[in-house]
């Protein structure tokens, strides 16, 4: 006898959770952030280190930007 499949999880509509404005911004700086990072200097290895961390942890902090911005993980 074949098993019955399990019905997906319902999906949670994709709202903003603050104004629209209020997340471009936010994004943007995030950004202007990156491109900080990228347009960094880096002639040592402490500088090529420091950018990587600073990179990991620009890349960390915009994942749980996106989470709280946003009403579900669909993104």
């Amino acid at each position: 006898m074949a098993r019955k499949k399990a019905s997906p999880p319902p999906q949670v509509p994709l709202e903003l959770t603050t104004t629209r404005e209020g997340a471009e911004e936010r994004i943007r700086e995030r950004v202007s952030k990156g491109a900080e990072i990228i347009e960094a200097q880096i002639n040592d290895p402490q500088k090529l280190a420091a950018a990587e961390k600073a990179y990991e942890k620009w890349n960390d902090f915009n994942l749980e930007l996106l989470k709280r911005l946003f009403t579900s993980d669909e993104l």
